[in-house]
């Protein structure tokens, strides 16, 4: 396989489609799980630990290759120094509303899976992604363009 660097999401997933200079990407779900649903993709394996709620019959790849993790996330973040009370139930709101039956639907449907830490565990999250990648850069001997 050869590497070809796209500067966006929507670009690598046109040449996908277009047949134009990609026959396989590795994508986030939630931009990719219309044309899987529409038939004009098919999803090979998703690269989180376990099978996505929105694509239930498409294997983990850790199914084939154990402890292969590679997920996207998001976190809310706010000025350092912020009053801990104030950290805290911003976050107690915040992992609440994606406990939301709802929500959850919608962000199912969306290819996105809810979930929701406390800030502690963020913390330790950010630390275990940042060894993770180091480790991978290293070994790899990855070198910026």
């Amino acid at each position: 396989m050869t590497h070809v660097p796209y500067k966006s999401s929507a670009e690598s997933l046109n040449a996908l489609l277009s047949g134009q200079g990609a026959d396989i990407i590795f994508e986030n779900l939630a931009p990719a799980l219309p044309q899987i649903k529409a038939g004009k993709l098919r999803a090979l394996g998703v690269t989180s630990e376990q099978r996505a709620s929105s694509l239930p019959d498409v294997p983990a790849i850790a199914e084939v290759l154990p402890g292969f993790s590679i997920v996207s996330w998001q976190a809310i973040f706010a000025p350092a120094g912020l009053p801990k009370p104030i950290v805290d139930r911003l976050a107690g709101e915040f992992i609440k509303a994606v406990q939301d039956p709802a929500l959850r639907a919608q962000l199912l449907a969306q290819g996105v899976e809810p979930g929701g830490m406390t800030p502690a565990e963020l913390s330790a999250f950010q630390k275990s992604e940042v060894e993770k990648w180091a480790r991978v850069i290293k070994a790899g001997n990855i070198k910026m363009d």
